[in-house]
């Protein structure tokens, strides 16, 4: 497990910490393109919850949810499942509440830090934290607060960073900090960053690499939003995020299964078509399948994250 720590956010709260500051400056993702990657991975989740839906319905928060591109791509695909974003930075709830406006899909967004009890909401069937908990300055915290707003036979889809798949990006973070100093502002920092060659997440070549393994293992994403997302380029909050986020931890799928068991959740694997083989098939012939088949899911992950470098692990859980 890797970690960047900021020293402000030792009491486990966010609303005063470097991290408040960055959202609010540059509220993420905020590009207004309605993203259907998190609803094609939570399709059989849906359809399963659907087949056991309680009396009012199927209830789903987007918990971390930003700029709410992808709590109104659930709202897109699943016009039944009710949703509710929540996000602790006003400025990127103000983006998520005009995009709904504009786009005509109904969300309820609400400011709640997940470092504390989440109250005021109710509870849900579908949970979706995507790209929040390797966030927090207490993972565990925010897992056992969404666990307390977690009905009966709900679902977690959520996503953190991969370990191994993040390694070259953090290298090159690290870099910058090198070179900017510790005295550098953040918008030094991405002047740096623009002219030093060292950014790897942007480029035709990069685009190309990310869909042709998008490609064989997923995550799959719309044609149309692929264009769109390679012509409006990496923004501004897209490279703060990455290079100067003060406060993230990556995780191996050990480590995952681990961090869920101690705060009230049991892993259940990884979402179809979401940058993980679904089939040793997919990688593996003759004796080296036959051994892979024979692991347990735990043991295969980790196999496949040593081989593919997934740079998000999504995951689904179920409270226990």
């Amino acid at each position: 497990m890797v970690t960047v720590g900021d020293a402000r956010a030792e009491e486990g709260t966010l609303s005063d910490t470097e991290v408040a500051w960055l959202y609010e400056e540059y509220p993420y993702p905020a590009h207004g393109i309605v993203s259907s990657v998190v609803a094609r991975l939570a399709r059989s989740t849906v359809e399963q919850l659907r087949s056991r839906r309680s009396s009012d319905g199927i209830r789903g928060v987007d918990a971390g949810c930003g700029t709410g591109e992808q709590t109104l791509g659930l709202v897109r695909a699943f016009p039944d499942v009710s949703m509710t974003g929540l996000d602790f930075s006003e400025a990127s709830l103000t983006f998520a509440r005009d995009l709904s406006k504009r786009q005509g899909l109904p969300a309820t967004f609400a400011r709640r830090d997940l470092t504390q009890p989440i109250e005021g909401t109710g509870s849900f069937d579908l949970l979706v934290s995507v790209g929040t908990l390797h966030h927090l300055p207490d993972p565990e915290a925010g897992l056992r607060n969404l666990r307390g707003i977690a009905r009966e036979r709900s679902v977690l889809l959520g996503m953190v960073y991969g370990t191994y798949g993040k390694w070259n990006l953090f290298r090159a973070r690290d870099a910058l900090g090198l070179l900017s100093g510790p005295s550098a502002t953040r918008a030094e920092k991405l002047s740096l960053l623009s002219t030093s060659g060292l950014a790897n997440n942007r480029g035709i070549a990069e685009y190309v690499r990310v869909l042709r393994s998008r490609r064989r293992f997923g995550p799959d994403i719309d044609w149309r939003e692929a264009v769109a997302r390679v012509t409006s380029g990496r923004s501004s909050s897209y490279q703060a995020d990455a290079y100067t986020h003060p406060q993230e931890t990556s995780y191996t799928w050990a480590e995952l299964d681990a961090l869920l068991a101690r705060n009230g959740w049991r892993w259940l694997g990884w979402p179809a078509r979401s940058g993980m083989p679904d089939d040793p098939r997919q990688l593996f012939r003759g004796d080296a399948r036959r051994r892979v088949e024979s692991a347990d899911k735990l043991q295969q992950a980790s196999i496949y994250e040593r081989i593919l470098c997934p740079p998000s692990l999504y995951f689904l859980a179920e409270p226990v």
